[in-house]
């Protein structure tokens, strides 16, 4: 039995002064403290007692069920509760089947005044069944006592709302049966809604291990119930997927510190020369440049050198004369 199934619980609603409701939205165990495999959303027989206690006498006790069964005995003693609720405070008893009514709360509900079921509510009848360990007489023992429940606790209870013999629910029971609203309305005294009831199947993977004519319709139910169970448990895992992008800020410190150690040295480079980052490596190169084209531009036109180191024309033949007479005085 699944542990972890949402959306399914054990609850008592006072409705009114008068209603009273009672979910039994799990299933059905002697003792959930001394039963490992039973949830929270699951009823025992100290949660029934004490939602019938709390009931006032000449008052209404609507139970909602969607529950996959569960212990034959614990069914059979919340059935004897029941009864004795009604013959001593004088309680109607209503039970509504929201979804699914299997295995031993389906007896459950026979000792109710009024049985309700929607279009798409379903009812499942099988033989008791049990776990048994050691010889031959153990096995014929518990073989016995499973023939005792059937003929002394569930057909009695059956046959409360039966329209049909005995034979005929027993071979029910026999063949283990899944029946619709409409195919309970055939066998059993209940009144049928004209609308469906949206609820949550109640069934599991291990139920389905245990009966072999489980509908296809419950199976996908219980597929898509599954899918849904993926798909809310998925947000556990996205935070992996979120750790992508935070393996972009992981790269980013380490880019920036190495923009960070550059900046300063290229800053102290900047008080030897005034000039941008990207500007030293560019201004040495053309001034490199330009002088080496004026030198070969030099040479090769020396007339544009004149131009250049005698702008006004000026005729020296005049000094060199008189210098050179200077000289020759001396």
């Amino acid at each position: 039995m699944t542990k972890n199934r949402k959306n399914k619980f054990y609850e008592f609603k006072n409705e009114s002064e008068e209603s009273y409701g009672l979910y039994i939205y799990g299933a059905l165990t002697d003792d959930k403290e001394a039963d490992w495999m039973a949830t929270e959303q699951d009823v025992d027989l100290t949660d029934f007692k004490e939602a019938l206690n709390k009931i006032n006498k000449n008052s209404t006790l609507n139970m909602y069920v969607n529950s996959p069964g569960g212990s034959v005995f614990a069914s059979s003693t919340m059935a004897s509760m029941l009864q004795r609720a009604r013959e001593t405070k004088n309680i109607k008893i209503v039970s509504y089947i929201d979804g699914l009514c299997a295995s031993a709360t389906s007896f459950l509900i026979m000792v109710s005044d009024e049985i309700k079921l929607y279009t798409n509510s379903m009812l499942m009848v099988h033989k008791p069944m049990s776990i048994a360990i050691g010889n031959a007489d153990d096995m014929q023992k518990e073989i016995e006592t499973l023939n005792s429940i059937e003929e002394n606790v569930m057909i009695p209870l059956y046959m409360q709302k039966a329209k049909v013999s005995v034979d005929v629910i027993k071979d029910l029971i026999d063949k283990e049966s899944w029946l619709s609203a409409k195919d309970v309305d055939n066998y059993f005294n209940v009144s049928l809604l004209d609308t469906a009831k949206e609820c949550t199947a109640c069934v599991d993977t291990e139920l389905f291990k245990r009966y072999k004519n489980v509908p296809d319709e419950l199976k996908e139910e219980e597929e898509e119930q599954e899918e849904t169970q993926e798909e809310e448990e998925t947000p556990a895992v996205e935070p992996a997927k979120e750790q992508e992008p935070e393996t972009e800020p992981q790269e980013d410190p380490k880019e920036e510190p190495e923009e960070g150690e550059n900046e300063p040295q290229e800053e102290e480079k900047g008080e030897d020369k005034p000039n941008t980052p990207d500007e030293p490596e560019k201004a040495p190169e053309e001034p490199e440049t330009e002088p080496d084209e004026e030198e070969e531009e030099e040479d090769d036109d020396p007339k544009q050198q004149k131009v250049v180191e005698n702008p006004l024309n000026i005729d020296y033949s005049y000094f060199e004369d008189r210098l050179n007479k200077l000289k020759g005085e001396k």
